[in-house]
């Protein structure tokens, strides 16, 4: 799986104001309630981070299996299209 542009700045907006939450409580009184508070904010925080990196590995590993299946055209591909321009080019000087 893999998310668009619109659910990765959503994520950012997110992250931002659960980072600004996160900074907000800390100034207030320490108690246990806010402790808590801030401890969940945290944890919430580092899924979303955590889901982020696991959609970029994902994507990885889908260039990398591309990559993998058509390695051996690609290059032969580059090959053959340098035949034809040299054979054009032979063709070319003898005209």
């Amino acid at each position: 799986f893999t998310f668009g542009r619109e659910e990765r700045i959503a994520l950012y907006r997110q992250q931002k104001e659960l980072k600004a939450a996160m900074t907000s409580l800390s100034r207030l009184e320490e108690d246990e309630e806010n402790a808590r508070s801030i401890s969940l904010l945290q944890i919430n925080c580092c899924a979303m981070s955590a889901y982020q990196h696991y959609a970029s590995l994902q994507k990885e590993v889908e260039l990398l299996k591309f990559q993998k299946e058509n390695s051996d055209f690609l290059p032969r591909q580059a090959a053959e299209r340098a035949q034809v321009q040299e054979k054009m080019f032979e063709s070319l000087k003898g005209a």
